[in-house]
């Protein structure tokens, strides 16, 4: 019982921490939780960060396991590993196989089996490839066909699919060479890095492929993929990368600590309590997120918050479909002004583009973010004009702002969006470490402003909305991340 403070002072939960299991054989190595491999790894260097079968609903959100077996029989040689799993009352069961042997191979396969007809926007195989040594490097891509093609691990952030048509790879980390066999699907290759994960993603189906789809009761989906690993390290490996350790450790980087901004919106507004605590830091930059219903009291809790200090003003505004341009801004602008509240700068969108496209569209109709960034001048002719997106990288990295209009760029970020678990968050810092550069580029020189950038998803670009969490678990897709109000935030927020 002593320990849930504890474990609530520094997750914001008193859920555990899923149990992790170390399976070796000879010189191979990995970590498994309930199926999820992590960090497989040959000779001590990392060569697939992760091996995954999430089933996803139609929302992109993951689908919580309602029963779960697992067997593991293991030697100096060998380990086996069975998890079988229930989803939807029973509609679909998965069962996953792991072997793996001394001799450099690991296999994966699974079996789901559909009861009933089960609507999903992919059930299948994921797997990971780490950033150190590959970004960069060359890629050897195996068709279905038999025939190969070479390519590279792209540096600057790819906005679409780095390998299509993938049936096999082939690439080699740190004097390590990977060969990975897929079977029972085509696969795919998207950079992940544009979600700040620390991974480029080898996935089943292509996304070309209409979703959400139904699995018919009745059938059986079979997939299977074989690592070979062989080869020498060719230099020498730091353990503590994979170490378990807790502490935070700091150190001198040469480079400023950026201003942090205090974000509010409808669904944070502080009352006079929360307020006097939030005046406490101090903040230099509000970001308010405002409407037409939402406006006053936001700007009017901006005065609270500033206290005796003058902090600038951001304003974001999500432009309603159902309204024009000049007309929603032009209602803002006076909101302002009426309010004596001077803004520093604003950034406009219409909503459509709070969604997700691919790369190559099709696009949404009617004005565009580039028409809103030019009204938001005529309206705000004072302030700095942004252009960007309220939600990831992603979005940023394919519908590129045009710089002749915006005065800076934005984006906002999650840590949660595909897997919510701590070392996955954790390692999403070396993922944001690859979105700065890469925004930074498309920058090409402007103002470079995040928005808001937690744990937790304030908006799904990719579904209907976010994953309701009542109770305050880690959860893909959850708005609300109970580490976001514990220790373990304030210990990624300052990494």
């Amino acid at each position: 019982m002593h320990k849930q403070p504890a474990r609530v002072a520094l997750f914001g939960t008193p859920e555990p921490k899923a149990a992790q299991r170390r399976l070796t054989a000879g010189a191979l190595a990995l970590d498994l939780t309930q199926g999820l491999v992590r960090g497989l790894s040959w000779r001590g260097v990392e060569v697939v960060r992760a091996i995954d079968c999430p089933i996803r609903d139609q929302n992109w959100a993951t689908c919580p396991a309602e029963s779960s077996d697992e067997e593991i029989t293991a030697d100096n040689h060998k380990f086996e590993y069975v998890l079988r799993r229930g989803f939807a009352r029973g509609a679909l069961t998965c069962r996953l196989a792991l072997t793996g042997s001394s001799g450099g191979v690991l296999r994966a396969s699974v079996e789901l089996t559909a009861y009933q007809d089960f609507l999903t926007n992919r059930a299948g195989f994921v797997l990971l490839h780490p950033l150190v040594g590959l970004t960069g490097s060359t890629l050897t891509i195996l068709r279905k066909d038999g025939s190969s093609v070479e390519a590279r691990f792209p540096t600057l952030i790819s906005p679409g699919q780095v390998a299509l048509d993938i049936a096999g790879l082939t690439y080699t980390v740190n004097g390590v060479e990977a060969e990975i066999c897929f079977t029972g699907e085509i696969f795919e290759m998207e950079d992940q890095r544009n979600w700040s994960d620390a991974s480029f993603k080898t996935y089943c189906r292509p996304l070309c492929c209409p979703v959400p789809y139904v699995i018919a009761a009745g059938d059986i989906v079979r997939q299977a993929i074989e690592i070979r690993l062989a080869g020498t390290a060719s230099r020498a490996v730091s353990l503590s990368t994979h170490s378990s350790q807790s502490e935070l450790q700091l150190e001198v980087s040469g480079e400023r600590v950026p201003t942090v901004a205090q974000a509010v919106d409808s669904t944070s507004i502080p009352d006079v309590g929360e307020a006097s605590i939030a005046r406490l830091l101090a903040p230099r930059i509000l970001q308010l997120r405002v409407d037409l219903n939402s406006a006053e009291a936001i700007l009017a809790s901006s005065r609270q918050l500033a206290g005796n200090e003058d902090p600038k003003i951001e304003l974001e505004i999500v432009i309603p479909q159902d309204h024009g341009l000049d007309q929603y801004l032009s209602e803002i602008a006076e909101r302002c002004r009426r309010s004596s509240v001077q803004i520093a700068r604003v950034m406009a969108l219409p909503e459509a583009y709070l969604r997700n496209y691919q790369p190559q569209g099709p696009w949404p109709g009617g004005p565009s973010p580039r028409d809103a960034c030019i009204a938001a001048r005529r309206w705000f002719a004072d302030a700095q004009i942004g252009g960007g997106v309220f939600t990831h990288f992603v979005e940023l990295n394919r519908c590129r702002p045009d710089l002749s209009f915006c005065d800076y760029i934005s984006h906002g970020s999650t840590a949660i969006l595909h897997v919510a678990d701590d070392r996955s968050v954790i390692e999403s810092l070396e993922g944001l470490s690859h979105v700065y550069a890469s925004a930074r580029a498309l920058a090409n020189g402007r103002d470079y402003h995040l928005g808001l950038v937690s744990i937790g998803m304030r908006s799904n670009p990719h579904g209907l909305d976010v994953a309701p969490n009542p109770e305050q678990i880690r959860l893909p897709m959850a708005r609300i991340d109970p580490r976001q109000r514990g220790l373990f935030a304030a210990a990624w927020a300052v990494e």
